[in-house]
């Protein structure tokens, strides 16, 4: 059977076509000899992924980004991710999508971070959503820090160039150079002073201990000796005798304070002190109208008569 020109025409076309399809989706990473699921994603922001990007689980490719759509009534989450996974891959439910950044040529990637739930994913439902930081983040972020860092330095190093500059002021320049002035006096009077002769006798004297050393270590026998004799001596015994008298004296002065004795009765006896401060008194008065009147007191005749 021949066909005509046409037909083999027409049927060439449809081969082409059916070979640009399966072409194409085999570049877009869509296999499409093998069923697939579709689930779905949603993020805040896109972070750089797009359409067509692989979709990994455990670094192994299970599917694509099928499409990328924006939701406007949606706030939280408007960008909305269409993932197309091979059927034979099972997702759990509580699995999270994350973007992660693939190498320089590749780009974006998505993976699939797989939860331990035992209940799994049906298609059309939603995965949960995370986003890994990339380079560009994590170093912008450093920069931030370094910045921070280098602005209070720079605070700093110029709080200290004002305060350098302020005591470098005018007046104070003349004040510093006061100081040293009076620095580089008194420095050129020890030198006159005789600071080195007052060095060189030092070092003569140094010198003299030295050629006397054995001098020095008879003096040193001599007292230890003299410190040996001494401990050897009855010092301690007359250091004892003296501590054994102090003890004395500290028990005759408890004596005195108490009023258990005689002693101390008498210097704590106010009633007593008082008697004996009136017999005092009293024996003073006898004693002048004794001198004034002693023929009151004294009788003495020789005959025998009485005076009236």
């Amino acid at each position: 059977m021949k066909l005509n020109r046409e037909t083999k025409i027409g049927v060439f076309g449809v081969l082409m076509l059916l070979l640009f399809y399966f072409g194409f989706n085999y570049l877009k990473g869509q296999d499409v000899f093998s069923r697939s699921e579709v689930y779905y994603t949603t993020y805040t922001q896109a972070n750089g992924i797009a359409k067509s990007a692989a979709i990994m689980i455990r670094g192994f490719r299970v599917g694509t980004v099928s499409d990328m759509s924006l939701n406007q009534n949606s706030e939280s989450a408007p960008i909305v991710l269409e993932l197309t996974i091979k059927s034979k891959y099972r997702i759990p439910k509580n699995s999270k999508a994350r973007i992660f950044s693939g190498d320089i040529l590749s780009g974006k990637a998505l993976a699939i971070d797989l939860g331990d739930s035992k209940e799994f994913l049906e298609p059309g439902d939603t995965l949960f959503s995370e986003v890994d930081p990339d380079l560009f983040e994590l170093a912008g972020s450093e920069l931030d820090a370094l910045k921070k860092k280098a602005t209070m330095v720079v605070d700093e190093l110029i709080e200290t160039l004002t305060a350098v500059d302020s005591l470098l002021c005018k007046d104070n320049l003349e004040n510093i150079r006061k100081t040293l002035a009076n620095i580089e006096d008194i420095t050129n009077k020890l030198n006159t002073a005789g600071l080195d002769s007052v060095v060189e006798n030092m070092n003569k004297f140094s010198h003299t201990l030295g050629e006397n050393s054995e001098r020095m270590d008879s003096i040193m026998m001599n007292v230890n000796n003299l410190t040996g004799t001494l401990a050897d001596s009855k010092l301690s015994d007359a250091i004892d005798d003296a501590a054994q008298a102090m003890e004395q004296l500290n028990g005759a002065m408890k004596s005195l304070n108490s009023e258990q004795g005689t002693m101390g009765s008498f210097l704590k006896d106010k009633q007593l002190y008082d008697s004996l401060v009136r017999a005092t008194s009293n024996l003073s008065i006898l004693l002048e109208d004794l001198k004034e009147n002693p023929k009151r007191y004294v009788h003495f005749s020789l005959f025998g008569r009485k005076n009236k």
